[in-house]
Formats: structure tokens, sequence, C-alpha cells
């Protein structure tokens, strides 16, 4: 919508200078001199900064991508685990047209989950399973148990391009926030659903990305290392993996 305005704005400031334009010739002799005038590239509005060259932009919101967690171990085996995350800010740097460097500010969201247990917080740390003791453990759906978090990323990335393909790799830093647990029991016919804030996570943390591209569209692959960012009870691996698709690279 936003371009739609832009793009109308730009014809009625445009129309005057036609209008003069012509005037001025008395008549349409030099077409292609009008033609030349609709040709004047439109600016992007999500560039914030770019210099003179072109060789290095700021730019908003490039991209949103969404991936799948894969992980098992000696517990339990993630099962419709993800992140969705949204780019808000990119710096890039073009030396030349086969070559880009790429600093990013994402905002991510992860949700894991599993058919095989339920995870519960005692004391801000993570749990799994539930232990029998629990009041309500013989009662929980694990279906509906997840362990959700927030981060914000920096992912660096360099590029190699070749018309509309590019592919790459590179390393992110994270801050992680917002850890929590979620889960729904019954007793009777009523459904309780229990929420646990306040989950310990390693606030900052690292991985590994590799992508190749074409166009708007890339598939990425995320690692990051045994426990970076969760905080569980016990010697549990957390060392997963994230197979995912973006769209605005």
């Amino acid at each position: 919508m936003r371009k739609f305005f832009i793009a109308l704005f730009t014809v009625c400031a445009l129309v005057p200078a036609f209008s003069q334009e012509i005037g001025n010739r008395g008549d349409l002799g030099d077409l292609g001199d009008i033609q030349g005038l609709f040709e004047e590239e439109e600016e992007d509005p999500s560039i914030l900064f770019q210099s003179k060259d072109g060789d290095i932009v700021l730019r908003a919101s490039a991209h949103v991508g969404y991936g799948f967690h894969s992980m098992k171990s000696s517990l339990f085996q993630t099962a419709g685990s993800s992140e969705v995350f949204l780019n808000v800010l990119r710096l890039g740097v073009y030396p030349n047209e086969f070559l880009s460097v790429e600093l990013n500010t994402d905002i991510e969201y992860n949700s894991f989950k599993s058919s095989d247990i339920v995870f519960y917080l005692q004391d801000g740390i993570l749990h799994l399973p539930m232990d029998d003791a629990s009041s309500v453990s013989g009662k929980v759906s694990k279906s509906t148990s997840s362990f959700n978090y927030f981060c914000v990323n920096f992912p660096v990335l360099a590029k190699f391009r070749a018309g509309k393909m590019a592919f790459g790799g590179g390393a992110e830093a994270s801050f992680n926030f917002g850890g929590r647990t979620w889960y729904k029991y019954t007793e009777g016919s009523r459904t309780t659903t229990v929420k646990e804030t306040g989950a310990k996570l390693n606030l900052f943390t690292y991985g590994f990305i590799g992508v190749i591209s074409y166009d708007s569209l890339a598939l990425f692959v995320k690692w990051y290392p045994k426990s970076s960012r969760i905080v569980p009870k016990g010697d549990i691996d957390f060392n997963h993996i994230t197979f995912g698709i973006a769209f605005g690279l």
C-alpha cells in the first residue's frame, strides 16, 4: 500500500512537468524525451541510506523466514518444532557484482515441541520429562507441551553472486530472552492451561548459517552448538539443526 501511494504521488508530481514540456514544444514532436521521464527509476522506500556509488546500503525489513528444528536426544525427538523471524535492518557492503558482505538484525521466535515428553520448569531450569511425582503428570497432554523463547540475532554473511543466484555462509550472535513452557492437563471435564515463565537461558550465544538463493527466495540451514541457548537440567543434548526458507533475500 505504501508503494502504491508513493507511485501515485510520483505520477501526480510529474504530470505538471510533462504538461510544461509539451507546452514549451508546442507539439508532441519528440515522444522519446517524454518517455524517458517515465523511465526514471522509482526510489526503494526500504532503503534508509545508500552511498553515492551504491556499494554500501542500509535497508529496513529486508526479509522474513521460517525454519524447522531437527533434534534428537536420548530422551526425546522434536516434532513440529520451528522458528519464524523478521529481518528489521540490513547493512550490505557490495564491493563488486560478485561479492557482498551483510550484517543483519533479526527478531526471532522459537518453539520446541515433542510427542515424547512434557516440558516444565523448576526454579527456572528446564526439566524433561515431567517428574512422575507431579500431581498432574499423568493427565498432561504431551501434544500441547512446548518450550518457547525469543531472540534478537545479528547474522554476518558473506555471499558470492552470479546473476540472480547467490550462495554463502557465516555466523550469528544471539541475545535470548522470554523463555517459557506451557502445557494442558485435564481433570474430569475441565482442561487447564499451565504457563511457566522465567526460564533460564544462556543470554548470549552463537550459531552458524549457510544459504543459497535465487532472486528473492532462499533456502538456509543453521546449526547451534550443544545447549547453546537453553539451560536444561542434567546432560541433555540441545544440539539442533534448522532447515528453512526465507523471502526477500
